[in-house]
């Protein structure tokens, strides 16, 4: 009988260690829509962030890395886009991640974003400015 309850005790801590926190979910990279960038999802201090891990076409036409050259602030048009954090400070909320910021790159601009997973591998990405939003779909690789 004690066996039987050692037994019992080992599978509910296997089981218990194996329980993944629902807002983990979205850690792992992620292809965007127009297959030309993946993007790697992690979390840091508890917050949720994401940089791009690949692209499709990583240098402009000369050979060298495409650069942040669109950035607001003259300091940051130096830095590749490669390896850019362009998703912060998301934070999960009942199945979404929300109130964080999103950089787009190719426009030079922050905007609110929230994160939302429609399926098993695919994510909504939502992006917001003033009145103005725009929605991609992003499919979870790996």
């Amino acid at each position: 009988m004690k066996r039987i309850h050692v037994i019992f005790i080992l599978l509910l801590v296997v089981r218990l260690a194996g329980a993944q926190n629902p807002a983990d979910r979205i850690l792992g990279t992620y292809i965007t829509d127009e297959k030309d960038a993946k993007v790697e999802v992690y979390k840091k201090n508890g917050k949720y962030y994401g940089k791009i891990c690949w692209l499709k076409t990583p240098y402009s036409a000369d050979g060298k890395p495409l650069l942040d050259k669109n950035n607001p602030n003259k300091a940051f048009r130096s830095r590749p886009v490669m390896g850019l954090i362009f998703l912060s400070d998301f934070v999960y909320s009942k199945g979404e991640w929300i109130n964080g910021k999103i950089y787009a790159p190719k426009e030079g601009m922050n905007v609110n974003g929230r994160l939302k997973f429609l399926s098993n591998n695919e994510l909504e990405v939502k992006a917001s400015y003033l009145m103005i939003s725009a929605t991609r779909l992003w499919t979870k690789i790996k």
